[in-house]
């Protein structure tokens, strides 16, 4: 396996881990959410959280894992 093919295989291993690092924030975010509007908890600094967690840090993660590459 030369270098060029190991670096590309890294890589691609780095792809599939961010995009599970990225589902899995994602689905645990809506599903904390669904549960705080089940138990009427939609106090603001919860909903601002959430919504916190779902668009900066899951994306975050992708980003960084395809600048490691």
């Amino acid at each position: 396996m030369s270098m060029e093919h190991f670096k590309n295989f890294k890589c691609s291993i780095n792809h599939a881990v961010s995009d599970i690092i990225q589902f899995l924030v994602l689905a645990s975010s809506y599903a904390l959410m669904l549960a705080l509007i089940k138990l009427n908890c939609t106090h603001k600094l919860f909903v601002n959280l959430i919504t916190y967690i779902i668009h900066i840090i899951a994306p975050g993660t992708l980003t960084l894992f395809k600048i490691l590459c």
